[in-house]
């Protein structure tokens, strides 16, 4: 393999799935905003808007992370029959019209799942179809290649080659202990909004980056942090940084449009190591080969004639303090509305949550402002919850369900 091997990137966001070095051939993005940041990133590239009327030129590879709307378990879980997912299928065509010897693809965890599993099935199938006999897939968790976000998702690569489609299997490059350690203020990361079951809260890390609801300024971000006194919205500066983008990729471009990129992003660590490790292979890849439960998927696995295989990892979630990526003069809080909703939702959802985090949720909620057109008055019912020193009127005694201890001390 040359030095820079002819690549396509459909379905490109602002990119992710991309090598260390090298352009593709051309990009295939349908969304206006992301294909004006790739042309600042890659500018001779050629840009192209819609892949139902992409040809398949020459390449030796085909990359791209096909829509996970409907099958991710946010969504309505449609399959590869729905619109959106169902873009698969165009992928497929574009391996087979350009010739590629091998296909990297991204995608959510929730591809294992869809409709029972046959939806993966049907993926191994339709790329075999192609050629493409050899198909080895690996989950990957952003924090295990340093950025400080909790991001799973599923990356695939299906070849001719047996050894490069096992490349995906690569070993990861070892952390550097001296970056993961930081003397820096613990810090919360946690879903403000988006339902009632829970926070996903970590610690000195946030839960994975999604497109936020809409609002007055376009979106706003779903993600708050906590340090100190402070518990604030995530910026969406700090939101591109956390999917391992330059932040001057998107100077001049809206607030929403920012977070909703980075919410659709690969994160760049991620997509570069599983790349360059396809790219490069050279040798065979010594890998156990281990027979897989019957009616069983393996979050890790190799797929040949049917046969399905296990393999093995030991998952290292070794990352990044979130404080480097945070912006310590961003001094916007949290708004007293957003504050009780997520007091309320707290109380209902039964959630732990770090005393320290409530209580300054309880204080903002106090200085009340006009409610802003919402249908639900949060300040009322957390009113009618708690008494005058905070505590849960039905439980008397009690907190609403913090933990002091959940994460120690946060001063």
């Amino acid at each position: 393999m040359g030095q820079n091997p002819k690549y396509i990137s459909l379905f490109s966001g602002i990119g992710g799935l991309e090598p260390s070095s090298g352009a593709p051939v051309v990009f295939c993005e349908l969304d206006r905003v992301s294909r004006e940041v790739l042309a600042r990133a890659y500018p001779q590239t050629r840009l192209h808007d819609d892949i139902k009327t992409l040809k398949g030129d020459g390449a030796d590879f085909v990359l791209g992370g096909w829509p996970c709307q409907d099958l991710s378990t946010a969504g309505l879980m449609a399959g590869l029959s729905g619109v959106k997912s169902g873009l698969f299928y165009e992928l497929c065509r574009i391996v087979r019209e350009s010739g590629a010897h091998t296909a990297i693809m991204e995608n959510v965890p929730g591809l294992f799942i869809s409709r029972g599993g046959e939806d993966f099935l049907d993926v191994l199938k339709a790329l075999d179809e192609q050629g493409l006999k050899h198909i080895a897939w690996r989950t990957l968790n952003s924090t295990e290649l340093g950025l400080p976000q909790y991001r799973e998702r599923i990356f695939i690569v299906a070849s001719r080659d047996k050894n490069r489609a096992l490349a995906v299997h690569a070993r990861k490059p070892r952390p550097d202990l001296a970056d993961v350690q930081c003397d820096c203020p613990d810090v919360l990361g946690f879903y403000w909004t988006g339902g009632a079951r829970s926070l996903c809260i970590r610690k000195n890390a946030i839960p994975a980056l999604k497109v936020g609801a809409p609002s007055e300024k376009g979106g706003t971000s779903p993600i708050a942090v906590f340090y100190g006194t402070t518990v604030r919205k995530l910026t969406p500066e700090e939101a591109i940084q956390l999917q391992g983008f330059d932040r001057k990729l998107v100077e001049g471009i809206g607030y929403g449009d920012v977070l909703r990129m980075a919410g659709d992003a690969v994160s760049r660590p991620v997509g570069a190591f599983v790349v360059d490790s396809v790219f490069e292979v050279s040798n065979e890849q010594a890998i156990e080969l281990r027979p897989s439960e019957v009616g069983k998927v393996p979050e890790h696995g190799y797929w040949h004639s049917g046969r399905m295989c296990l393999i093995r990892h030991n998952r290292t979630f070794k990352h990044r303090h979130i404080w480097k990526f945070l912006d310590s003069d961003a001094k916007r809080q949290l708004s007293p509305q957003a504050a009780a909703g997520l007091c309320c939702r707290i109380i209902r959802a039964e959630a732990d949550v770090p005393s320290a985090l409530f209580e300054v949720l309880h204080e903002r909620s106090k200085t009340r402002t006009p409610l802003l057109g919402t249908k639900v008055n949060s300040f009322d019912i957390l009113h009618n919850e708690l008494d005058a020193n905070g505590y849960l009127k039905r439980l008397k005694s009690k907190r609403p369900h913090v933990q002091s201890e959940f994460f120690g001390t946060l001063d």
